[in-house]
């Protein structure tokens, strides 16, 4: 039934989640083991997305097939911003600290402030999940996409507008990223489009527009270093 799916890298991602849960008590007394978990949750569901279009785009294509394959597409789109959201999850870093500042001395050069590393294997345990989870949410996203490019090749696009397409994602994505950590919407929230625009309209600030500009630029990086990295192992 689910055969489209990649089984290994599915594998890894509930893992994570089932994982994720354990580590409540572990890590620290309130839920951002939780978080990330469920934050990994999300960013697989476009990965799910994509593998499923990519198997309706096999078969073969009527108009209802064209027409629910649309429909799916713009579902990959809403979800897509929950990849990258992840790296965003290091504002809970300001939580859990792995050093304290002991001192400062003073040398020729300069102050040098001096720290002492605290011995907690739980502060360490918070730090490795939290890598982890953000490793898989970019893995999510760049993996994702360029399953996507390879579904645009093959209606014939041109390069160019193939790349502009997969940019526009990624802006669409930085838009999305900025709506759900300032804004607090979530993806299916999209069927309060009024609301949605209104609170976004009034966010359009300088602050605003470098945090799209930013996220664009390292999504965009991400995912032409590792299609450079793949298409280099063929």
């Amino acid at each position: 039934m689910l055969e489209f799916i990649d089984k290994k890298i599915t594998i890894y991602y509930a893992s994570f989640v089932v994982l994720s849960i354990f580590l409540i008590g572990f890590i620290s007394n309130n839920f951002i083991s939780f978080v990330l978990g469920f934050n990994v949750f999300l960013a697989y569901i476009p990965l799910f997305l994509i593998w499923y279009l990519d198997s309706l785009l096999r078969k073969d294509k009527d108009k209802k097939i064209i027409a629910f394959s649309i429909v799916v597409f713009v579902v990959f789109v809403l979800f897509y911003p929950n990849t990258f959201y992840i790296v965003t999850d290091l504002v809970h870093v300001n939580g859990p600290s792995m050093s304290t500042l002991v001192s400062t001395a003073h040398q020729w050069y300069g102050e040098v402030m001096r720290y002492q590393f605290v011995n907690n294997a739980r502060e360490y345990v918070f730090f490795l999940h939290l890598a982890f989870s953000i490793l898989l949410g970019i893995f999510a996203g760049v993996h994702s996409l360029l399953i996507t490019e390879r579904i645009i090749q093959k209606t014939g696009l041109r390069k160019l507008w193939t790349h502009t397409v997969l940019v526009l994602i990624l802006l669409a994505s930085s838009i999305g990223i900025y709506i759900g950590r300032f804004l607090r919407f979530f993806s299916w929230e999209i069927i309060f489009p009024l609301r949605l625009i209104k609170e976004l309209l009034a966010e359009m600030n300088a602050a605003f527009f470098g945090f799209i500009a930013a996220f664009t630029i390292f999504q965009v990086v991400c995912y032409y270093t590792y299609r450079a990295l793949i298409i280099q192992k063929k």
